[in-house]
């Protein structure tokens, strides 16, 4: 997926925002993934649009590695309580995105 949405400039031969086709066309040698209502490409749309979902993730895990990497260094070097600190942060950040999903099996075990 990355190879195909670095390349979707030369890959797709459409544009992604321009009427194409007729609505609903299905899949075809010229459309591979049919068209929309509106008459748009949706694999010129993929394509396109992958390259901005990637380009999203690619800077999320290089912000998330930043702070990482300054929080662990920071940790280490000073130790003691800014180390025991900084790991309970890290630790209440790492469980934060399970609670909801704990609460709601811990209700649903709790009904059974």
């Amino acid at each position: 997926m990355i190879l195909l949405s670095a390349g979707a400039g030369f890959i797709a031969e459409n544009e992604p925002n321009k009427r194409v086709a007729r609505g609903h066309q299905p899949p075809s040698a010229e459309l591979l993934l049919g068209s929309t209502r509106a008459g748009k490409d949706v694999f010129s749309q993929v394509l396109h649009g992958g390259r901005i979902s990637l380009l999203v993730a690619f800077s999320a895990a290089l912000i998330t590695t930043v702070i990482a990497v300054c929080i662990g260094v920071s940790a280490g070097y000073f130790g003691g309580r800014v180390d025991e600190f900084l790991m309970a942060l890290t630790n209440v950040v790492l469980v934060f995105p399970q609670l909801p999903l704990l609460i709601i099996l811990a209700a649903f075990v709790g009904q059974v």
